[in-house]
């Protein structure tokens, strides 16, 4: 393992680069500022062409992607009250623009780390599936409406979130090209996310 080495012809220096025993090179590359989406499809490209598997890892933000919420019912003396107050992960976030074509390119999984290892000792993986807005039906001048609910470009609804995910649970994919929706996905070799986790609700 080796911090900021130069490759690809001394065009890029990710921030870890790996050889493994098996000969798997492997690029992580963590991203604390917001990079254009053509200078990572750039990255994307060069990596693929050179054989090397590329990671993208985020910084965690734990209320970009939680909420604090009560719950209220009857409890077990027969009152109305607070039953339970804890937090759940949103049902659905805001995604800067790099961080879309990531969704895209990643098979709609993105990999955080939290740098102060508060809420997870390893990688969280959160996996994610289009947001649709609402149907709207309303009656004006007489006439009746209706629009059908849309799919949003950069909102996600997040499906799962997954903490202390080790890095032997990433595998090497070989990723096609395809049409995302909002940009094109290029040929790339990538370290994605290899496990059916199991939902995790709460904290």
């Amino acid at each position: 393992m080796e911090i900021e080495k130069l490759i690809c012809n001394k065009t890029i220096r990710p921030d870890i680069y790996i050889e493994t025993k098996k000969g798997n090179k492997i690029a992580i590359e963590v991203q604390a500022s917001a990079l254009t989406v053509s200078e990572i499809k750039r990255r994307t490209t060069k990596y693929f062409n050179e054989g090397i598997y590329v990671m993208w890892v985020l910084l965690f933000d734990y209320l970009r992607f939680y909420e604090f919420k009560k719950e209220w019912g009857t409890k077990d003396d027969g009152t109305w009250g607070l039953i339970d107050a804890t937090y759940v992960f949103r049902d659905r976030v805001r995604l800067k623009e790099f961080e879309v074509f990531l969704y895209s390119a990643y098979y709609r999984d993105l990999i955080f780390w939290d740098i102060d290892q508060e809420h997870s000792q390893d990688f969280i993986v959160i996996k994610m599936s289009d947001y649709w807005t609402d149907d709207k039906e309303f009656r004006k001048d007489g006439e009746d409406y209706f629009y059908g609910g849309k799919q949003s470009k950069v909102t996600k609804t997040i499906s799962f979130i997954k903490k202390d995910v080790t890095f032997d649970k990433f595998k090497p994919i070989k990723g096609r090209i395809f049409n995302g929706g909002n940009y094109d996905i290029p040929e790339r070799t990538i370290l994605g996310f290899a496990t059916e986790p199991n939902e995790t609700r709460r904290r």
